[in-house]
């Protein structure tokens, strides 16, 4: 089964609702006509923008648990990436870069390959000079018991309405870039690369 992903930057310059229709050319062969869902183009969304300060929420991390499975639903967890609160990251005078994802339970099934194939590159990359915070959004023990998708308290903080989220602070704690669903790696990249370079050069 053949699956590709395209992204664009795009300005909207009128609220309200679009569609778009794409031509796309792969290996020669043109697909026309191809439409996208609907989508609302809003002044401003509702979760945490750029230019704003990411808010300093507190979430369970390592040290509030006996299990890192209660707070990571990977196949893989990586400690690491829950030592610190979105607060105590903020607090630590380096870039931030917040990850919001569940991959069991991700609605999207996005979540486990934005951490795999984003997040932890970036943070084996990076972990030195950024401050990476993985959050899972459900109660996981709700989730694993009920199957309910009960949200977690920094969802409703941050006003955050689909799963997965990728948040990046500077060092100063100012929103410098956000990727919601999809994400590639070199987007997200060239975000760090640019935040450590003027770490260097300050």
């Amino acid at each position: 089964e053949f699956a590709a992903i395209f992204y664009a930057n795009v300005e909207f310059d009128v609220v309200g609702n679009w569609a778009a229709e794409l031509h796309i050319q792969i290996d020669g062969e043109i697909y026309r006509s191809l439409l996208t869902q609907p989508f609302n183009v809003l002044v401003q969304t509702p979760e945490p923008h750029i230019g704003t300060p990411l808010p300093a929420s507190t979430q369970l991390i390592l040290r509030d648990v006996v299990d890192l499975a209660d707070i990571d639903s990977s196949k893989n967890p990586i400690p690491e990436l829950h030592d610190l609160t979105v607060a105590e990251a903020l607090a630590s005078g380096k870039p931030v870069l917040v990850a919001i994802a569940t991959p069991a339970f991700c609605h999207s099934r996005l979540c486990g390959p934005v951490m795999q194939a984003v997040v932890i590159p970036l943070w084996q990359q990076f972990g030195n000079e950024v401050q990476f915070v993985h959050i899972e959004p459900f109660e996981l023990k709700e989730a694993r018991t009920t199957g309910r998708l009960v949200p977690v308290t920094l969802l409703r903080e941050w006003n955050l309405q689909s799963e997965p989220w990728i948040f990046v602070a500077d060092r100063y704690g100012i929103v410098v870039a956000k990727f919601e669903s999809i994400v590639d790696l070199e987007e997200v990249r060239s975000v760090l690369i640019d935040l450590v370079s003027v770490d260097v050069t300050n």
